[in-house]
């Protein structure tokens, strides 16, 4: 994640923290990092953003078709 999505993230748990969410859920491999990180600020169980991570590189070495890694710098080259 470049800087501005974890401050996005980091917003986004602020408001919602107000609800009380119960829980968190993504049916996006894309944003699995995200939703981990917004359950780790909201004090929510979820999977680690490690996990996440392991989890993409397990499927892939496995041979599931993954979206591309990228990574801040290459980000900012685009």
């Amino acid at each position: 994640m470049v800087e501005r999505d974890l401050d996005a993230v980091e917003e986004t748990a602020e408001r919602l923290r107000t609800y009380g969410p119960e829980g968190v859920i993504t049916y996006s491999e894309q944003l699995q990092r995200v939703t981990a990180h917004l359950a780790e600020l909201l004090e929510l169980r979820y999977h680690t953003r490690q996990m996440a991570e392991l989890l993409r590189l397990g499927l892939a070495f496995e041979g599931e078709p993954q979206p591309r890694f990228v990574n801040g710098a290459e980000l900012s080259s685009l």
